[in-house]
């Protein structure tokens, strides 16, 4: 490779890296842009790529909070539909309660 095409090539690769941080802030999109992440050392990220990291740091913190919240809601409808004894008239509640909690669990 020449001079030429080694700074062409440089060149596609800023425009792409840059293409890629503009992506609709999709979980696919997330997803697909930190796999490219991990190729490119820390040091030589760019202050735009490390700004969506943020980003995709806090939506990832905000639904984990509300998973944690779902879970302790559900945790305490359970224990209070077991001790007024009404979780034994509705099996079904109960079921639907206990499988949902150990879904939500699984996200962590």
């Amino acid at each position: 490779m020449n001079r030429q095409q080694v700074s062409m090539a440089q060149i596609h690769v800023q425009e792409t890296r840059s293409e890629y941080i503009n992506a609709p802030e999709t979980y696919a999109e997330d997803r697909a842009f930190m796999n490219r992440m991990k190729k490119i050392n820390f040091r030589d990220m760019q202050k735009d790529e490390l700004q969506k990291i943020w980003k995709i740091a806090l939506r990832g913190l905000d639904v984990r909070d509300k998973v944690e919240r779902e879970i302790s809601t559900i945790t305490d409808e359970l224990h209070t539909r077991k001790e007024n004894g009404t979780l034994n008239c509705a099996y079904k509640l109960g079921w639907a309660l206990e499988e949902n909690m150990h879904r939500l669990k699984g996200l962590r």
